[in-house]
């Protein structure tokens, strides 16, 4: 019977140990499904703000692109106003040359 039990507790160990390690595998795999889920957390952000960031770029290119005209339109508008001006001045001595 000695050997009878000693296989039953040999049997015992062993499956005490095949359930630890069962545990060991659970706990392995929900960290492993945990970092997965980190992961594509980080890959969704990231997409995110990719997006973000070129649509950004686009605002800051359109703004860059209005400021240029907004520039152009005042230079425009200093030409002329500088004409006027100048016509302004130059008007009096048209006066006398005419009269």
């Amino acid at each position: 019977m000695s050997a009878l039990a000693a296989s039953r507790m040999q049997l015992d160990r062993v499956k005490k140990e095949n359930e630890e390690k069962k545990r060991e595998l659970e706990a392995t795999v929900v960290r492993y499904a945990v970092s997965e889920q980190a992961v594509i957390k980080a890959k969704t952000e990231a997409q995110t703000n990719e997006k973000k960031m070129q649509e950004a770029k686009k605002e800051v290119e359109n703004l860059q692109k209005r400021l240029k005209h907004l520039a152009a339109d005042r230079a425009k508008c200093d030409k002329d106003f500088d004409t006027k001006v100048g016509v302004k001045r130059n008007f009096p001595r048209w006066i006398f040359l005419i009269f």
